[in-house]
């Protein structure tokens, strides 16, 4: 048999330690040993063939079975709002920048005019916008 510690005692210890850990995955972010961009790349077909393996699939369904609701809301609700909040000013000028070319498409489109409250050809105004930007989101505007 292994001798090892309780599991109680070693998740206390995680828990009391990790987080005393967080400059050294701050270092490792600042000075990664490997370009991440260059390293994700190359993982790109090993991720291709496992969302083409049906058992790879089904693992996701499986974990989405066991963890249910319940924890999601608990640990999204531990930890989501804080990181939330945190993490929105930060994304500002990402957001901007993402967004900015279905920014550009929505500016030119020339809207269909509105009917009457409830009149069909109101929907035309809303296909409109929704073919502007399925095209540029399919690069072909």
């Amino acid at each position: 048999m292994v001798n090892i510690k309780p599991l109680d005692k070693i998740a206390d210890k995680w828990a009391k330690v990790t987080p005393e850990r967080a400059p050294y995955y701050e270092e490792g972010i600042k000075a990664p040993t490997k370009d991440w961009a260059t390293e994700a790349k190359k993982g790109q077909a090993a991720y291709e063939a496992a969302m083409r393996d049906p058992n790879v699939l089904k693992l996701r369904e499986k974990r989405i079975e066991e963890v249910g609701t319940a924890k999601w809301q608990k640990k999204a609700l531990a930890v989501g709002p804080s990181r939330f909040r945190e993490g929105v000013p930060v994304a500002k000028e990402d957001f901007q920048s993402g967004f900015a070319p279905y920014h550009e498409v929505i500016a030119r489109i020339t809207l269909p005019e509105r009917g009457a409250r409830g009149d069909p050809k109101n929907y035309a105004r809303v296909k409109a916008i929704g073919d502007a930007l399925h095209k540029r989101r399919m690069g072909v505007s």
